[in-house]
């Protein structure tokens, strides 16, 4: 199953990091120690609750993996956005390899 684009999430989660950097960090943190309690859990899941808490766990090592990446999501999708915006304009994008030249 291909995963949702999270752009959004990452977008809004970039806004909130904007506004208050070291909450955004703490967020991050408690995000992961919560995954991997979540993920814990399922060794002593009982039978009867053990797809439910599989899927807890996935669903919340996912979230944090997308929190932990939104940094250098958000970059890429910031400069694609830059350099389609470049190509519509009729300029190439620039390539940083030659500006050393």
């Amino acid at each position: 199953m291909k995963p949702p684009n999270c752009i959004r999430v990452v977008d809004a989660a970039m806004e909130l990091r904007a506004h208050h950097p070291a909450g955004w960090d703490q967020f991050v943190v408690a995000m992961n120690e919560y995954a991997a309690q979540v993920l814990a859990l399922t060794m002593n899941a009982t039978p009867d609750v053990l797809m439910r808490a599989q899927g807890m766990a996935i669903q919340a090592g996912e979230i944090a993996q997308i929190l932990r990446e939104a940094p250098q999501m958000h970059a890429q999708a910031i400069a694609a956005q830059q350099k389609k915006a470049q190509m519509q304009h009729g300029r190439p994008p620039a390539n940083p390899g030659f500006a050393s030249l």
